[in-house]
C-alpha cells in the first residue's frame, strides 16, 4: 500500500510540473527489429538538474520488459499510463535509460515486413542482419551499413528478410549475436556494428563481401525510393507550402472548421498522419471523419491510402 501511494505521489508531482521542464530531452531513440517482428525500443534521456521527475512519452502502449535505468544502471522509480511514462529520478541523475519491446510497431503482408510508428524525434533503425528495404515514407536522415536514421512524424519502412546462401549459413549464429545492444544495465547508446563483425579467415572475407553487396543494394533503393518521392512531391505539389498559402487554399474551398481543423493537423505534422491519430487528436467520430476525408479527397485536398494496416492521409496541396 505505501509502494502505490508512493507511485501516485510521484505521479501527481511530475503531473503538477511546467510542460517545459517535465518533460525530458531525448537523446538518443534506436530501434532495433528483430527477424520475427518483436522489437527493441532504446530511449536515452537527459535528466533535468531543476526537477525531480519527467515524462516521456514511448512509441507503443503495450510494450513488455520494461526497465528505467540511470547512468550507473541503478533502476528508477517509474509508473506507465499507456504511451506514457513518468520517471521519479531525484537527484545525482543525469541520463535516463528506457528500454522495452513491443509488437505493436510491425506488421506483415506476404513476404513483407512494415515498421510503422510515429515520434517527435529522429530514430536509428536497426533491421535484421540482411534485410533489404523496398519502401520508404520519406528520405532518410543518415544511412549506415547496418541502420537507417529516419526523420521525426509519421514514419514507415517496408523491408523484406533476405534468404542466406550456402556460404552465409555457418555463420548465422554469428551474425545475430552482434547487433547492437544496451549490456550491463549500464546507460549507452547502442553502437554501429557490422552484421560480419566476428567472421575471420575465409569466412570473414566472404562475409566482408556480402555486407558490401547488402549496402550497395539497400543504398541503391533508398536513393531510388529518395528521388522517387522527391519527383512525385516535386512534380505535382513541391515542398509543403507556405502557412499562408494553406490558410488562402482552404478559403477558396469554402472548407468548415472540422475540414480546416483536420487540414492543419496534418500539415503541422509534415503534411502526412494517420487517418486515426487525425481522428482521435480531434475528436471527430469515425462516420463524421470518413466522410470529411472522402469530401476533402475529391477536391484534390488529400490523398488517402493504405500503408501496412492503417489508413494515412496526405496533403496534396
Amino acid at each position: 500500500m505505501k509502494k502505490i501511494t508512493f507511485a501516485l505521489i510521484v505521479i501527481l508531482v511530475i503531473l503538477l510540473l511546467p510542460p517545459a521542464s517535465a518533460q525530458g530531452e531525448i537523446k538518443s531513440t534506436v530501434i532495433q527489429v528483430y527477424p520475427e517482428g518483436y522489437v527493441k525500443v532504446t530511449e536515452i534521456i537527459q535528466a533535468d538538474n531543476y526537477t525531480i521527475g519527467t515524462l516521456v512519452d514511448l512509441l507503443a502502449g503495450n510494450v513488455t520488459a520494461l526497465t528505467v535505468l540511470d547512468e550507473r544502471g541503478n533502476p528508477l522509480t517509474f509508473q506507465q499510463n499507456g504511451s506514457k511514462l513518468a520517471i521519479y529520478y531525484g537527484e545525482n541523475v543525469s541520463l535516463i535509460n528506457v528500454t522495452y519491446y513491443t509488437n505493436e510497431l510491425t506488421s506483415k503482408e506476404g513476404s513483407v515486413w512494415t515498421l510503422s510508428y510515429s515520434f517527435n524525434h529522429p530514430v536509428k533503425i536497426i533491421l535484421p542482419p540482411g534485410s533489404v528495404v523496398v519502401d520508404l515514407s520519406t528520405v532518410p536522415l543518415e544511412i549506415g551499413e547496418s541502420y537507417i536514421v529516419l526523420p521525426p512524424g509519421n514514419q514507415s519502412i517496408s523491408y523484406v528478410l533476405s534468404i542466406p546462401t550456402e556460404s552465409e549459413t555457418s555463420t548465422t549464429s554469428s551474425e545475430t549475436t552482434t547487433t547492437p545492444t544496451t549490456r550491463g544495465g549500464n546507460v549507452s547508446t547502442p553502437q554501429k556494428t557490422s552484421p560480419r563483425g566476428t567472421l575471420t579467415g575465409n569466412e570473414g572475407s566472404t562475409g566482408k563481401n556480402s555486407s558490401v553487396y547488402y549496402l550497395l543494394g539497400s543504398l541503391a533503393v533508398v536513393i531510388g525510393l529518395g528521388l522517387t518521392l522527391l519527383y512525385s512531391r516535386g512534380a505535382k505539389n513541391g515542398e509543403l507550402p507556405s502557412r499562408e498559402e494553406l490558410e488562402r487554399r482552404m478559403n477558396e474551398a469554402g472548407l468548415n472548421d472540422d475540414e480546416r481543423r483536420v487540414l492543419e493537423y496534418v500539415y503541422d505534422r509534415g503534411g502526412r498522419a494517420r487517418q486515426s491519430e487525425v481522428r482521435n487528436a480531434l475528436g471527430i467520430p469515425k462516420t463524421t471523419a470518413w466522410r470529411m476525408f472522402q469530401r476533402l479527397e475529391k477536391r484534390g485536398l488529400i490523398r488517402v491510402y493504405k500503408k501496412g494496416k492503417e489508413n494515412w492521409v496526405e496533403l496534396r496541396l
